[in-house]
């Protein structure tokens, strides 16, 4: 994962509408995969990790959970990405100097 391998799930603005995003980005090509539309209030962000894919999905504040996608494991190994350490899970917020973004927790589970 580097930041020409890697997969975006977010909370963004578009032309005035709050919604969440799935952005795959492999190499030079890069795709928004999946726009929903969200109300205000907080959103939980989900990423579920299986051998071969990663799962994506967002919940709105009182709504049922929304289905965004997957993206496949391999496109982020060392074999494609290039020479890295290893997977990796960030946290960002960019709001062109306004402070937009608030994480009140992060919780990792690992499942056997």
């Amino acid at each position: 994962m580097n930041e020409h391998h890697h997969y975006e799930v977010a909370v963004r603005q578009e032309d005035g509408v709050r919604c969440v995003i799935l952005r795959r980005r492999i190499g030079l090509l890069s795709a928004v995969v999946a726009r929903r539309l969200v109300g205000p209030g907080p959103v939980d962000l989900r990423v579920d990790a299986e051998e071969d894919w990663y799962h994506f999905s967002a919940r709105a504040h009182g709504d049922a959970r929304i289905e965004l996608g997957a993206g496949e494991t391999a496109y982020l190994s060392t074999e494609t990405a290039g020479g890295f350490t290893g997977v990796y899970l960030g946290l960002y917020a960019s709001g062109a100097g306004h402070p937009r973004a608030a994480w009140d927790w992060f919780d990792y589970q690992p499942v056997d």
